[in-house]
């Protein structure tokens, strides 16, 4: 008998897992007497959890982990109803994809960051329309993590809110960012954000704790350099 911790999200408060019961074979069904999943916290997360592993414990043949999941969004798209004009399932699964496994972001989420990092990695000058373009999908994203303040499930709203602005708040820092460094003249400026305080923005005892041991590309913990 397997108890699958693979959805579990009790050591890490700052996320939770969309993705479908993947990385395990077919095969494994026969080998054992049951598969157990140990899933979100938060009860309300775990519509992709739970109805995929049921997929998969019935499915015959090969096992599709990225078609489940959309399937398994599309029926859990009637519990975002909101106040408001309805979500649209693309923004559901780019979120989706954010918050994907522990080990792995969504496709969608891996070319955001990507982008994201190509962009900041280069002269601001060399940026072109690909800066208004990258702010579009970035608005995107952070308009429907604004907009599920709206959901009538007021339990999904509570589980999903303190994550979701967390993330929201990193991609407005992006936002404003990209748009100092578009502006005229401000391609060697010094961007002083006014809504991201210092000792306040990613503060506290604990984000100053995780400054303090870094993990390395080799998968070891050392501490950081002297200065950082």
């Amino acid at each position: 008998l397997i108890w699958d911790n693979l959805h579990a999200n009790d050591y890490d408060g700052r996320r939770f897992f969309f993705f479908s019961y993947s990385g395990r074979p077919p095969e494994l069904r026969s080998e054992v007497s049951g598969l157990l999943i140990n899933p979100n916290t938060e009860f309300s997360l775990n519509f992709v959890a739970v109805h995929t592993l049921a997929a998969f414990v019935r499915c015959s043949g090969t096992w599709d982990a990225r078609q489940a999941y959309l399937t398994a969004m599309s029926e859990w798209l009637p519990q975002f109803a909101t106040s408001g004009r309805p979500l649209a399932l693309a923004d559901l699964i780019l979120l989706g994809d954010c918050y994907y496994l522990p080990h792995e972001d969504g496709a969608e989420a891996k070319v955001l960051f990507e982008r994201a990092r190509d962009l900041l990695a280069r002269n601001p000058t060399t940026w072109g329309d690909e800066a208004a373009t990258f702010r579009q999908q970035i608005g995107r994203l952070r308009e429907f993590c604004f907009r599920l303040t709206e959901l009538r499930q007021r339990p999904l709203f509570y589980a999903l809110n303190r994550r979701v602005w967390e993330l929201r708040e990193e991609l407005d820092l992006l936002d404003r960012y990209v748009a100092f460094k578009s502006a005229p003249g401000n391609q060697d400026a010094a961007y002083h954000p006014d809504s991201h305080l210092p000792g306040t923005y990613r503060g506290g005892m604990v984000a100053r704790l995780q400054r303090l041991l870094v993990p390395q590309a080799d998968g070891t913990i050392a501490p950081a350099p002297a200065g950082e």
